[in-house]
């Protein structure tokens, strides 16, 4: 699958994410699977979690754009997700998230 195509599906769901108020964290394509996986990992710009409901909210037009850009000519599934909290602690709000919880720290 060419790095083209990436591009454009990345460039295709940041420009919708930034009209509903998200960010594209992450976009994979898996075209090694049939029908091929479009993952896309998304954060509210605000910085609240992002609830399932978000994510339905942002399949939808995005299948649509998809679809009509006409950008993948094969079946494929689309997965939206958040892209969850990491093992690394690196901001506040993650430190408020898991204070009281017991940490591993490396040097």
């Amino acid at each position: 699958m060419s790095n083209q195509i990436i591009k454009d599906l990345e460039k295709l769901a940041s420009n919708l994410a930034f009209d509903k108020g998200l960010e594209i964290v992450a976009l994979k394509l898996n075209p090694n699977i049939k029908p091929m996986i479009v993952q896309v990992q998304i954060r509210q710009k605000n910085g609240l979690d992002v609830s399932l409901d978000d994510c339905a909210l942002f399949s939808t037009p995005l299948g649509e754009a998809i679809e009509f850009s006409e950008v993948l000519n094969s079946p494929y599934v689309l997965e939206i997700s958040s892209p969850g909290l990491s093992e690394v602690i690196e901001t506040d709000r993650e430190f408020e998230t898991f204070k009281g919880f017991p940490i591993e720290v490396v040097l």
